[in-house]
This record gives C-alpha cells, structure tokens and sequence, in this order.
C-alpha cells in the first residue's frame, strides 16, 4: 500500500509546484488541467468574464489558491472578486468560482467549497454542469463539441 507523506500548511505555501497543486489536509494533490476540452472551455469562459470586469466591478483570475478552510487550499480554474488590493492566496469569500472537471479524470467533489462563496460552479465538458450555491444544486447538459 502506498503512502503519502503530509506536510504542513506553511510549507505548503512556501512551495511553487509546476503546475500547482492542491493542499487537501495535509496532502498535496495534482491537478486536473492540459486537456483539450478542459484548456479551450476554460480560455472561452475566462476571455467573456474579463469582458464583463468593468460593467460588474469585478476582476478574474486563472488558477489562484484559494483557501477554502484550514486545512485545505484548492486552486479553482477560475475566480471572480471585487476589484481591490489582492491577497497572493484568496482567503475572503469570492463572488464566483468555476472549476472544469473532466470526462475521462477522476472528479473531485465541490464539497470542500467555501460556504461564503455566491456560487462554485462544477463544470463538467461533454456531460453535465452541477452549480452550487447556498447549499442547493442545478444541473444541465453541455455539448460535447466545443467549436467547429
């Protein structure tokens, strides 16, 4: 049986992965990024969010670690705050987090998502979108082509 060595949350953080991981109590998880799909959805959200920070007061940002409890940071595909001074991990409550999951990766589930969050939205290409917020759960089915 494997075994996974724990480290503390301030080494952690003192520590640049190439790609960034996840602290998940005490662990440090890869991510699921590079795939076709999950690259192309995330550039089409994050090109129309930025488009919108002016009208909503707000800015976006791709992969930033945010601390979602004590013992856990995850790094969401996208963020959105208000505009303002920023912290070099998120530790307040965002106004939006979007994170892509993949058909053919292991998901993992939103439930480590910040309470104080308006919405995380899971977003799952080719088969369906589950949006939390406040506690309650939507779905709806996404096409599997993302262009022509």
């Amino acid at each position: 049986m494997a075994t996974t060595a724990l480290i503390s949350l301030a080494a952690y953080m003192q520590t640049t992965y190439r790609p960034d991981r996840e602290y998940i109590d005490g662990e440090v998880r890869e991510r699921n990024v590079g795939e076709w799909e999950h690259v192309r959805l995330l550039a089409l959200f994050a090109g129309w969010f930025g488009s919108q920070e002016t009208n909503w007061s707000v800015v976006s940002a791709i992969a930033w670690r945010t601390q979602v409890s004590e013992t856990r940071v995850r790094v969401p595909d996208l963020v959105l705050v208000k505009i303002g001074p920023q912290p070099d991990v998120l530790v307040y409550a965002a106004a939006l987090i979007v994170e892509i999951l993949s058909l053919t990766i292991p998901t993992r589930t939103p439930r480590s998502a910040p309470r104080t969050i308006a919405a995380w939205v899971s977003i799952r290409s080719g088969s369906s979108t589950r949006r939390h917020a406040q506690g309650a759960t939507a779905s709806m089915t996404l096409g599997r082509r993302l262009s022509g």
